[in-house]
């Protein structure tokens, strides 16, 4: 499970690095799925920023293995958690 979540911190990471930076978020996609992980997330399938709406969106499973749809602010605040 551990070498799969550094894949994809290594895939995701130039990501970020890529856009602009006048529109970074403060936390970048790999901080992102630390936290994620950190708080029980897993098997994190999608992690996308949204500028329009200034936010992450994630596809991931919780703790009881139920997939979920997050939504998390620029510093990592969780905005909503629902089951998808």
């Amino acid at each position: 499970m551990l070498k799969y979540y550094y894949l994809i911190l290594i895939l995701l990471s130039p990501v970020t690095l890529a856009n602009p930076a006048h529109n970074q978020p403060e936390k970048s996609i790999a901080q992102v799925i630390e936290l994620l992980v950190e708080q029980g997330f897993h098997d994190i399938s999608k992690v996308e920023f949204d500028y329009d709406d200034n936010r992450y969106e994630i596809k991931a499973r919780n703790a009881n293995n139920d997939k979920v749809e997050i939504e998390l602010t620029t510093t990592g605040q969780f905005i909503s958690v629902e089951e998808d």
